[in-house]
């Protein structure tokens, strides 16, 4: 089906090429767009009763989706002096772009390589609301975690451990029973624990069910979590690709310009730093827009 086609050009992670055989692989990009609708189909098909594909929605929203969000904007080159157009504007961008999304992303690092796309900050926004909604539930006495996120509702408050710790904790505000969703990266070895203690769980499909958890109860389902590192091809590029449960939290190689999956504990605390031929790319950006603006004066 178009699904499955889709998925087989796309990365696990979430990288989804805009475009199918109309260009050369190496000079596709991602379009956050995509993104959504691969989420979106996934959610279709969880409905349809094909509960596999929560582990699509959940790498892909917490993995490129995210990481097409723009959260810095340092290396942006701001020149108030140019004056807005009814098609342009340029004034303070580096402040108003902040919370958007890329429009075209390589696997590792935004490109500079295309400069407007209007379209992916709204889809964005509606892929994440699927991802949110689905990712905790509560029906008929039931609080699932489909996914893991840190969440809360009226019934309970879901934290997650991920990418550093393996665990998913359920504290409940009133008496319930609590299903944990079992995921493809979950290692056979699971432990199940309520207020501290050992507490065994019935498998029900895919699902890890506590039985007759009180108010204020705590649920945790626990794992051993260990990086490995995947070699994938996406377009038609080898990647070593380093996951820690579902979260991806390294790509090699890198690429140019705005590096994206810093996500290793270890080098949490790095700030970004716009590489030279980054600079060059913005200078050249720039330079562009004010030879256009002034066309249009």
């Amino acid at each position: 089906m178009i699904y499955e086609y889709a998925r087989s050009i796309s990365s696990r992670f979430g990288w989804v090429p805009e475009l199918a055989q109309q260009v050369a692989p190496t000079d596709v990009l991602c379009e956050t767009c995509c993104i959504k609708d691969m989420i979106e189909c996934a959610s279709e098909l969880i409905n349809a009763g094909y509960d596999e594909f929560y582990d699509d929605l959940n790498r892909f929203a917490r993995n490129q989706l995210v990481e097409n969000q723009c959260k810095i904007s340092s290396f942006v080159v701001v020149d108030n002096a140019i004056e807005d157009t009814e098609a342009r504007t340029y004034r303070e961008i580096n402040k108003r772009i902040l919370g958007g999304f890329s429009g075209w992303a390589a696997p590792g690092n935004i490109s500079f390589s295309h400069s407007v796309c209007g379209c992916c900050t709204g889809t964005a926004v509606q892929a994440l609301q699927i991802f949110w909604d689905r990712a905790v539930e509560y029906r008929r006495g039931v609080v699932t975690v489909n996914m893991p996120v840190d969440k809360t509702i009226r019934q309970a408050e879901v934290a997650m451990g991920y990418p550093n710790e393996g665990y998913i904790r359920v504290n409940t505000k009133q008496p319930c029973d609590v299903a944990i969703r079992l995921h493809s990266w979950m290692p056979n070895n699971l432990e199940g624990f309520a207020n501290g203690r050992r507490k065994t769980f019935d498998l029900e499909g895919n699902l890890a069910v506590f039985r007759n958890i009180p108010k204020n109860g705590t649920v945790e389902l626990r794992h051993a979590l260990r990086s490995r590192k995947v070699k994938e091809i996406v377009r038609g590029r080898s990647y070593i690709v380093t996951w820690r449960g579902p979260d991806v939290v390294n790509i090699s190689p890198h690429g140019d310009g705005i590096r994206l999956y810093q996500r290793n504990k270890a080098k949490s605390r790095r700030r970004f730093k716009p590489t030279a031929s980054a600079d060059d790319k913005l200078r050249q950006s720039v330079d562009s827009l004010r030879s256009s603006a002034s066309e249009q004066r």
